[in-house]
């Protein structure tokens, strides 16, 4: 379907105009050559280095000591010192980097000219097409046989056999076997490119079973061969990564053995059946949800954004995979940009949308290694500070090592890396009842934090030493790098200790009886949220200031992805919509990251102006013309691709559509001028239920609840007069009562999980008038759904 494409006219001059490729494992960026296509080729697992000692003795100082000293100078107010301390702390080495393969080039093709060309990538099958003059060279990568295919169908003349541009010194094969031509590269990744390192390859070699310390390899293979209506490409690559605690293979005979099979099963195959299967695995996955704007002129990029950005996550992170980076699971530089895993919440946006959009599948890679830095945590709480539990710093790699530094100029001092993390297990939880692993990192996260507290100037508790997500030391020597109780500490301890409670229940066993009370009584006694002049301040009354930019937007974290600012508190909520106005006019949302915080923002807001702007913000200066999310805008001379953006962005269009309030589903509460027509299907929303909406002229039509599990259901939407039917046609007996919004009603109603629901709106109705039937009930904050055991949000 055309709405599912997106369709430009000339190649790519650079990667942010590249179309991205991938199932997950494989990344391929394909620029639309005319007779000749390139590809950036990457591996989730090609990284450089190897697993982190696990003894006491690998040389890291212990630091615990200068803790006190620390909070002494912060207590004191010398911030100044405080910073030298913090400094002096973080020994930690930078960590390791993700590798490109290379770059791959076939030529296809001779004397093409741009005459008729056109490129397009069609999101609903994953699927990239060049055309010139009405030749067409198809390209997929199929997740089923872990290959890329291009064909080219028109007159291919001599076949060519592709070479590899890499930043990796290796060993290249070529040879013919009857009518394909093979090649094989193979090398070995350095064994050390930390930022502020030189770039260092091993000579090492591998050890019984091939195993190195550091410096895996890996090796790709390519076939190209003569088909009935020209040629084609199979391309397969393979790393030595075993796994993160496990010594990686240097042996490339064994990579290349792999990749080379890989390859020589795809060519038994035709490239139809190749295509068929690899799109219906692929939309077993995509058709779960979509969002149809075709009818609401104004909103056909932004439906492209959003069916985009699922894209690109069902191609960056399936089962089994490796989590995205700040590139998603493409990168052509020996030294991407964001070095590594960041945790500073881009690595936890790029997964805002995976529950919302039913790909609960896209988060295991992110759960898994949540669960794995728990490990490797331990050894950080206890050496670093002197705590229990366990802590991970914003900069993370393969090897589930965490660092402070994130480069040569500065480094960062955030800790809520971990719990951030830790709330998307609990975040899964909600919408598919599956703790697995939640009650165990949320153990470890809440332990360090309750070290992490002190009791402030006026008796209550504040996380000392505290940051925010980006400050950092040297590259921004005018801000605040640590000081006492930044408000997303604040918000995300409270977060952490809440779901901790949830999920232990009510009848805590062992070691929990103990952590329950200190839990409980920690709660009690924390610092409230600082709220000066009606806003939500950064800081507590000692300390104010603020960065420009998405790191300004940090202390609405309880609005979101936190669930805890909610219309249960009217003033709070206040507080944040005025917060984030004022972080808007200091310039919040420069950046296509800080602008998709701000769009789900506005969204729990159910503001649908805001959001509006938001998105022509998004889809017009702060992206490419592939759609892909950019750092300042496409103008800006070296900005770099902000995938997390791309990949937020769907779950905060789906939140504007269908969103969770205290207990009830919200239908349209932010929906735009813009798209005054439309519909959407799958959307889940907290506990599973999946929801289909459909308005016209901005207003509701109808919405089909099909519950998860039978409960009291509370459904909030516009004023009008509605009925409900079950998919039998039955009358369903509901209470319709002002909603806490004077502009909303609350419908209320028993469903059951094997029944679907349609609402439909008649007419509008006078405020607080009672569908005709249905019984008055009073429906306050206690009247709430539980959730899998879970207690509402």
């Amino acid at each position: 379907m055309l709405r599912h494409r997106i369709i430009l006219d000339g190649p790519a001059t650079n990667p942010r105009d590249a179309f991205l490729l991938g199932n997950g494992r494989f990344g391929a960026v394909a620029h639309g050559g005319i007779g000749a296509e390139t590809f950036d080729l990457s591996l989730d697992t090609l990284w450089s280095g190897g697993p982190v000692p696990q003894a006491a003795d690998d040389g890291h100082p212990d630091t615990a000591m200068l803790l006190p000293s620390l909070r002494a100078a912060i207590a004191s107010g010398d911030l100044a010192l405080a910073g030298e301390i913090v400094d002096r702390m973080s020994v930690t080495p930078a960590v390791q980097t993700s590798q490109p393969i290379g770059t791959l080039r076939w030529e296809y093709a001779t004397s093409l000219r741009t005459r008729g060309y056109s490129r397009e990538l069609d999101t609903q099958t994953a699927t990239m097409a060049t055309t010139v003059r009405g030749n067409e060279l198809r390209t997929f990568v199929s997740a089923p046989a872990d290959v890329l295919v291009a064909e080219w169908n028109g007159a291919a003349g001599a076949l060519n056999v592709p070479n590899l541009r890499s930043p990796h010194h290796g060993s290249v094969r070529t040879w013919r076997e009857g009518e394909v031509l093979w090649f094989v590269f193979s090398a070995r990744v350095p064994v050390d490119a930390r930022a502020g390192e030189p770039v260092r390859y091993g000579t090492e070699a591998p050890g019984p079973g091939g195993s190195v310390p550091a410096g895996m390899a890996f090796a790709v293979a390519a076939a190209v061969q003569p088909v009935a209506t020209g040629s084609r490409l199979v391309v397969a690559a393979e790393s030595g990564f075993i796994a993160w605690n496990r010594r990686p293979s240097g042996d490339t005979s064994t990579a290349e053995h792999i990749a080379r099979y890989r390859v020589r099963s795809a060519l038994s195959r035709s490239t139809d059946e190749l295509h068929a299967e690899h799109v219906a695995d692929y939309r077993a996955l995509f058709d779960r949800s979509d969002l149809d704007l075709s009818e609401s002129w104004r909103g056909a990029e932004d439906e492209l954004a959003f069916h985009l950005g699922k894209y690109l996550l069902i191609s960056a992170s399936r089962a089994g995979s490796q989590p995205v980076h700040a590139q998603g699971l493409w990168n052509a530089h020996a030294r991407p940009a964001g070095e590594a895993y960041r945790a500073d919440m881009s690595l936890q946006m790029s997964y805002w949308a995976a529950e919302r959009l039913g790909l609960p599948e896209c988060t295991a890679p992110l759960r898994r290694m949540t669960t794995e830095l728990t490990q490797t945590g331990r050894d950080h709480a206890w050496r670093d500070f002197g705590f229990s539990g366990a802590v991970a710093f914003e900069s993370i790699d393969l090897w589930r090592a965490s660092s402070t530094r994130l480069s040569d100029t500065g480094r960062a001092y955030w800790l809520g890396a971990l719990p951030s993390l830790a709330a998307g297990l609990h975040e899964h939880a909600l919408f598919t009842g599956d703790t697995a692993n939640a009650l165990s990192v949320h153990r470890v996260a809440a332990r360090f934090a309750l070290d992490l507290l002190v009791s402030g100037p006026d008796g209550d508790l504040v996380a000392s030493p505290s940051a925010t997500p980006g400050g950092r030391s040297g590259a921004d020597p005018g801000g605040v790098v640590v000081a006492a109780g930044s408000t997303i500490d604040r918000e995300i301890i409270v977060e952490v200790f809440e779901h901790y409670l949830a999920l232990v229940g009510d009848q805590p066993r062992g070691t929990d009886v103990a952590l329950v009370g200190q839990v409980r009584s920690a709660l009690t006694h924390l610092a409230p949220v600082p709220v000066a002049d009606g806003v939500i301040t950064e800081w507590g009354e000692r300390l104010t200031g603020g960065r420009d930019g998405s790191g300004a937007l940090s202390h609405l974290y309880g609005l979101f992805p936190g669930r805890r600012i909610n219309h249960t508190g009217p003033e709070m909520l206040d507080a944040a919509r005025a917060t984030l106005q004022r972080a808007i006019e200091r310039g919040a949302g420069r950046t296509a990251a800080g602008q998709a915080w701000i769009l789900a923002m506005a969204a729990r807001l159910g503001d649908g102006p805001l959001a509006g702007r938001s998105l022509e913000r998004l889809t017009g200066p702060l992206s490419s013309s592939s759609l892909l999310a950019l750092g300042r805008g496409s103008q800006t001379p070296g900005t770099v691709i902000q995938l997390p953006a791309s990949l937020a962005l769907p779950g905060a269009l789906a939140e504007m559509l269908v969103g969770y309030d205290a207990g009830a589903i919200r239908l349209l509460a932010a929906l735009p001028d813009r798209w005054p027509k439309g519909t959407a299907r799958g959307l889940r929303t907290v506990g599973g239920h999946r929801v289909d909406v459909t308005w016209d002229e901005g207003q509701l039509t109808s919405a089909r609840i099909r519950p998860n599990f039978g409960c009291r259901m509370q459904v909030e939407a516009e004023n009008g007069r509605f009925t409900i039917t079950d998919d039998a046609g039955a009358a369903v007996q509901f209470a319709q009562v002002t909603a806490w919004n004077r502009n909303r009603n609350l419908l209320s109603f028993q469903v059951d999980d094997d029944h679907s629901y349609l609402i439909t709106r008649e007419g509008r109705a006078r405020r607080g008038e009672l569908a005709a039937g249905a019984p008055a009930v009073s429906l306050g904050p206690g009247l709430s759904m539980t959730l899998s055991g879970l207690p509402t949000v």
